[in-house]
């Protein structure tokens, strides 16, 4: 019996991203994910060999198309070859204790404000 390969799959950012996530859910079968920092640093992994696929958010049902990986994806000549629909589920994180209305200020990836943005202004009072 010999063991398949797993498949290199290239990801935008770390174990545990909704990237990741994305490859994991879309694969029936054990992967290897290579950690990408950018959407760019994706694409050369794909070119160079280093990743086998690559996973690649193009569209957000909140903030919309998400156009400079339409670019890179024309730049670099790739096809789509799938598609996932991954729901996305955020979570406001403060210390125990913390109360909301003492929260005077959120950071994080500016995606991620942008798809919590009503959330957010709600928060106006």
């Amino acid at each position: 019996m010999t063991k398949r390969k797993k498949i290199k799959v290239a990801i935008q950012g770390i174990a545990t991203s909704f990237h990741e996530v994305a490859a994991l859910t879309y694969f029936d079968q054990p992967i290897e994910t290579i950690e990408c920092l950018s959407f760019h640093k994706l694409c050369e992994a794909l070119k160079s060999g280093k990743a086998d696929v690559a996973v690649m958010a193009i569209e957000n049902s909140i903030a919309g198309s998400i156009l400079p990986n339409y670019f890179l994806l024309q730049d670099y000549h790739f096809s789509i070859v799938g598609e996932l629909y991954l729901p996305i589920h955020m979570h406001l994180l403060a210390l125990p204790g913390v109360k909301i209305d003492a929260i005077t200020s959120i950071e994080s990836h500016p995606m991620a404000i942008r798809q919590c943005s009503e959330f957010l202004f709600s928060l106006k009072g």
